[in-house]
């Protein structure tokens, strides 16, 4: 992977796609106000922010019974360095989770205004709950075709400082409450909570990169819904042993 860096074949040995495409822009964390690309998506982004307490509203009630039982999926213990990150998924691949999507249908209402996010065929809309003191080993998804975004629904009281999200080795980025940090999905990234005390809940969404076609919008990514398979697999496996 670093030799592909120097070759420039990627753009960073924190760039680690299976599929890496050399006709989009790359860089690992993205700016609406500075990155004029993805204001195409400005409109359905507010939409979202004007709506966190609401979205909060029903992740909280989720969030009180965090359990395979209940839908959620939790890293095996193995990718955390400590404490627990868990995920609801509500949108995979651009299909709706409709069971899901019934114990979050206000949520589920919002993102399905937003077909980018949610029809979106290579990406994912999710809560992601982190528990008190997560750390996690660095990750990175599949494809840098896959612009990341969260939005905070809940930080830590005990101060912002406490909710940290990693991007390479050179962005650390501030999670907070009704605002939204948008990154690309394959970069290496790491999150931390140093709360002893409150978890960090987040709505995950992915929209393109603004540089994909309309060809490639549409396009399953099969390696993609795999991984997703084999890892709801995983853990589903490692929950019951």
């Amino acid at each position: 992977m670093k030799e592909a860096s120097k070759l420039h074949i990627i753009v960073s040995s924190d760039q680690k796609a299976a599929e890496f495409l050399d006709n989009v822009k790359n860089q690992a964390v993205w700016d609406m106000e500075v990155d004029k690309e993805i204001t195409v998506y400005e409109e359905e982004i507010l939409l979202l922010k004007e709506n966190w307490t609401l979205m909060r509203e029903e992740a909280l009630v989720l969030m009180k019974n965090v359990s395979i039982e209940n839908g959620w999926l939790s890293f095996p213990k193995t990718y955390n360095i400590s404490g627990n990150w868990s995920e609801y998924p509500l949108f995979t691949y651009g299909a709706k989770r409709h069971h899901h999507c019934g114990s979050a249908p206000e949520t589920c209402k919002i993102l399905k205004s937003f077909p980018a996010s949610s029809k979106f065929k290579r990406g994912t809309v999710k809560f992601i709950a982190i528990q008190p003191e997560t750390k996690l080993f660095g990750f990175h998804g599949p494809t840098n075709a896959v612009l990341r975004a969260h939005l905070g629904l809940q930080m830590p009281s005990d101060g912002a400082e406490k909710a940290v999200l990693q991007v390479g080795k050179h962005h650390q980025l501030q999670l907070n409450e009704g605002h939204t940090v948008i990154f690309d999905n394959s970069f290496d990234r790491t999150y931390i909570n140093h709360s002893s005390k409150e978890p960090i809940l987040l709505l995950s969404f992915d929209i393109p990169n603004p540089d994909l076609s309309q060809d490639m919008k549409q396009m399953s990514y099969t390696l993609g819904l795999g991984h997703f398979l084999f890892f709801s697999f995983k853990i589903n496996i490692l929950a019951y042993n």
